[in-house]
């Protein structure tokens, strides 16, 4: 299909609350426009950051545990593929801020892609609670479009971001990213869009934690110019939809990827 429709949550995040948090996702989930193909939640959208190693390691759980299961549900009950971050318990006991992508479309065991979140946040204790990912964003296809997710700070990185090839479409980005940054977020959001010819979705939290204050206003979209895409608004949620056959357009009419510098990344 050509045409994809996207519904941003900016969560009101309550901190180490899975069962409030998971609760108001199924309920936003089940009142979502009847066209919707993607639910996207913000970073560690379960949970909030938790800075506290023994509370984080409690709060985590395996890609097989509620969290997956119960977003496994609500795609296959609405339709739509769901994409956010939570805090994984991998097989060594490590934790890693985990993006997946569940598609309902695809059979059952092959229905979810993972991405670790690659660059740690230097300003906080991100990187004494999660282990970083080492490899790319993998790519899902998706009613006939090719998707990646990336984490937050992730956007600050433009050869981890790189479309080589155009490889994918849409980069979508959970996040919690504060009001204080906000001008950087919008700003790097666009400048992803534009030197990768892709639709880049940043769906932030809101509200407030002991990092910072969070507007629901920097769930933003930016499509494959740069240009900011106006957003449906229903509630909290925000909408956008986007056209397949413009990226392709775009890249034919004016193909910047052909004069990319070549590089090897891991």
């Amino acid at each position: 299909m050509s045409t994809i429709k996207v519904a941003m949550l900016p969560l009101d995040i309550k901190q180490a609350d899975p069962d409030r948090n998971i609760a108001e996702v199924m309920n936003y989930a089940g009142n979502l426009d009847r066209d919707t193909d993607i639910l996207a939640l913000p970073e560690l959208f379960s949970t909030g950051f938790i800075i506290d190693t023994d509370e984080a390691v409690r709060l985590s759980e395996t890609i097989d545990g509620r969290t997956i299961t119960t977003l496994r549900q609500i795609a296959r009950k609405g339709g739509f593929a769901v994409t956010g971050s939570f805090i994984c318990r991998v097989e060594d006991g490590t934790l890693r801020n985990r993006a997946f992508f569940i598609n309902p479309d695809a059979p059952a065991g092959d229905d979810a892609r993972y991405y670790d979140k690659h660059h740690l946040f230097v300003l906080s204790d991100e990187k004494r609670i999660f282990e970083a990912g080492e490899v790319l964003p993998p790519i899902t296809h998706f009613r006939g479009w090719n998707i990646a997710v990336t984490v937050c700070y992730d956007l600050r990185f433009p050869v981890w971001m790189r479309n080589t090839g155009c490889r994918y479409d849409m980069m979508i980005v959970p996040a919690n990213w504060p009001d204080s940054r906000a001008y950087a977020w919008r700003s790097l959001l666009v400048a992803r869009a534009i030197e990768n010819q892709a639709i880049y979705i940043g769906v932030n939290r809101s509200g407030v934690d002991d990092f910072g204050t969070y507007s629901p206003d920097l769930t933003v979209a930016a499509d494959a110019l740069g240009a900011l895409v106006d957003l449906k608004h229903t509630d909290i949620v925000r909408y956008a939809t986007f056209s397949l056959d413009t990226v392709n357009t775009l890249r034919k009419r004016f193909p910047v990827h052909l004069n990319a510098d070549p590089f090897t990344l891991m």
